[in-house]
């Protein structure tokens, strides 16, 4: 009886040992679990923290329109469709409280919107047609309706000056002030000026404050002649007063633009840029219905007339190796990448009439892709042949007509 007990005892014993393992081994087995599932929760939340940070570094790239911003030593402004695009590139460096370049940040004309630079001040240097200029040489300051001959680059320029706080006479605690340029706000404090802030849109002298905007009639024209060396003519654009032009002969106050605001080359007369970017049916439908300079008979250029603006790439200059012509539109026939589009100098200026950063439209439909239009990119001297709806920022119109005509 007695071995029978101990018998007994001891399988109790085993039979107790190995439902003790048994357990151990299910819980290692239920901590393994939930140490994975932790860990995909802590994988979860990483995820979750890069998707946050990715959302915030998206939010850093919205922007609302006409806000400028640095990058590098260029300056780059937000379009109205809320991008950020490239303004103008700053040699005397950026400015990060305002986002513009320190010389000429108030008046860089874009494209990014973006966009371009000033059309006019040019010299008449045309020695081939010199007899017919005098027929649209007309001094009145009424009459817009002239035309300069172009041979040379713009020089003009119109740059802020240094900040600079004022003195602090006629300081009153509370008072505002606009600092001599007028792009700066300033708030006497303990009777000091002290900067209040910059004024993207100019300040208002009779309040010292930042205006809200610089212009409220979008597309409007008015002379500027702030400048001791030259008179500018400007446009309304998101705000701003942009420079459109440069006016040698002066500017006409009652229509805002220059008294020779059109164009001479060799036997060809060149309109303004559009002031508004434009799809291709919108180019052809402007200057079907320009009237300018005196002049209503105006034509959306061939690419074989467009070419001729071209200077400095003698690839695509007239009669350079590209051979996308008038007569020849077949873009797998006539179109080479390494021939039409091979100029890319830094610095260098390759439109006779002074065009930075756009594209100008032509005429010519490709013979093989009849959605597809040709046109010059002024920014780099490439032909380049874009759908018929394309949209951009950089996209402008100059019409042409025969001077004979």
């Amino acid at each position: 009886m007695e071995r029978k007990m101990k018998k007994l005892f001891v399988k109790l014993s085993i039979l107790a040992a190995i439902l003790l393992i048994v357990s151990c081994g299910g819980g290692n087995t239920q901590n393994k679990s939930d140490n994975n599932e932790a860990s995909d929760n802590n994988d979860n939340g990483a995820e979750t923290s890069d998707s946050d940070k990715n959302q915030e570094e998206n939010e850093s790239q919205k922007c609302e329109s006409g806000q400028f911003k640095c990058v590098d030593s260029e300056s780059h402004y937000c379009n109205i469709f809320g991008e950020w695009v490239f303004d103008a590139r700053c040699k005397d460096g950026c400015d990060p409280a305002t986002g513009k370049c320190k010389t000429d940040s108030n008046d860089s004309d874009i494209a990014a919107d973006t966009e371009n630079e000033n059309d006019g001040d040019y010299e008449n240097n045309d020695t081939s047609d010199s007899g017919d200029d005098n027929d649209f040489d007309n001094s009145d300051a009424s009459d817009s309706d002239n035309y300069s001959d172009i041979d040379s680059s713009n020089t003009g320029s119109d740059s802020d000056n240094d900040h600079e706080i004022p003195d602090d006479s006629g300081c009153a605690d509370g008072k505002y002030k606009c600092s001599d340029t007028g792009y700066q706000s300033f708030l006497c404090s303990d009777g000091f000026w002290n900067i209040n802030e910059t004024c993207n849109y100019g300040c208002d002298f009779s309040t010292g404050k930042c205006k809200s905007a610089e212009c409220s009639a979008e597309g409007e024209f008015k002379c500027d002649e702030s400048s001791s060396s030259y008179t500018y003519s400007r446009y309304c654009n998101n705000g701003l007063w942009k420079i459109y032009e440069t006016c040698e002969e002066g500017c006409n106050s009652s229509t805002g633009k220059c008294k020779k605001s059109c164009y001479k080359i060799d036997n060809k007369i060149w309109s303004p840029k559009s002031v508004q970017t434009v799809v291709y049916e919108e180019a052809l439908e402007y200057c079907n219905n320009l009237t300018d300079c005196g002049f209503s008979d105006w034509h959306l250029p061939t690419i074989d007339e467009l070419r001729t603006l071209i200077k400095n790439c003698p690839e695509t200059e007239t009669g350079g190796s590209c051979n996308v012509t008038d007569n020849c539109l077949s873009f797998s026939d006539c179109y080479s990448e390494q021939e039409c589009s091979s100029c890319e100098e830094s610095n260098v200026e390759y439109s006779k009439l002074g065009d930075r950063n756009i594209f100008l439209w032509s005429s010519s439909v490709l013979s093989d892709y009849s959605e597809r239009v040709c046109g010059v990119c002024f920014w780099d001297a490439e032909l380049v042949c874009f759908n018929k709806d394309f949209e951009s920022y950089f996209l402008y119109v100059r019409c042409v007509r025969n001077a004979e005509g």
